[in-house]
């Protein structure tokens, strides 16, 4: 498979229209394994296995052998806030329509016993596609793909009653 270019968007339909499977190999039946360095979004190794479904792949397994994590979007990540609790807002709001469903919930980081800052977490799922997310400190230039451990996530589900399942390495 190859990849025409490289940097820039995350999104994607950006990775997805990024690449090709190459026409001088046979990939009709086979089984492949997708190896990524690192995932920041997964955005690339979700049009790469989609890429290879199109082109006749029997199975297409993705692994990356490590994820970003990007501050200060993981609450436990900071030094200074690690021992203190990060507190769920009662500000939960959700919503589904024909395409899928979303829903946003606030953090508040207390430290000291002091408001240090308030993180809204967007939270989106497209029809069978995997939940995805944004935060207000991010650029809002990509949505980035829920991890399993996401207890944010898990606390908005729970307080919702919406069911969700793992697969492999991937929320839905």
């Amino acid at each position: 498979m190859a990849k025409l270019s490289t940097g820039g968007s995350r999104s994607l339909l950006k990775q997805y229209q990024s690449m090709e499977v190459d026409a001088r190999y046979t990939v009709s039946g086979k089984k492949f394994l997708l190896l990524d360095d690192i995932v920041t979004t997964g955005n690339s190794l979700i049009a790469a296995r989609k890429r290879l479904l199109e082109a006749g792949a029997a199975e297409v397994y993705p692994l990356a052998m490590a994820q970003t994590v990007l501050e200060p979007e993981t609450p436990f990540s900071n030094k200074e806030t690690r021992y203190n609790p990060v507190n769920m807002d009662d500000t939960l709001s959700s919503g589904t329509n024909s395409t899928g469903r979303w829903f946003s919930i606030s953090t508040k980081m207390v430290v000291n016993g002091r408001l240090k800052e308030v993180i809204t977490w967007n939270y989106t799922k497209f029809q069978t596609d995997m939940w995805r997310y944004q935060t207000s400190t991010m650029d809002q230039s990509h949505d980035t793909v829920v991890s399993p451990g996401d207890k944010v996530f898990a606390y908005g589900m729970n307080r919702l009653g919406w069911p969700y399942e793992v697969r492999e390495f991937w929320v839905y």
